[in-house]
């Protein structure tokens, strides 16, 4: 029982990372694509490849 509840916390904490992770990175693409000169199409398919990793 105590093995299963390290193992949901250390999920948990991988999953909340992974999110903020997201969630930091997201607000500001707008303004990397403007300094890079990227496309939408080209950040789609970063943002897709973060998600999927």
């Amino acid at each position: 029982m105590k093995t299963q509840k390290i193992t949901l916390g250390l999920l948990l904490t991988n999953l909340f990372i992974a999110f903020l992770g997201i969630g930091l990175v997201i607000p500001v693409l707008p303004t990397l694509m403007n300094e890079l000169r990227i496309t939408g199409t080209t950040v789609g398919y970063l943002t897709a490849a973060f998600a999927f990793a």
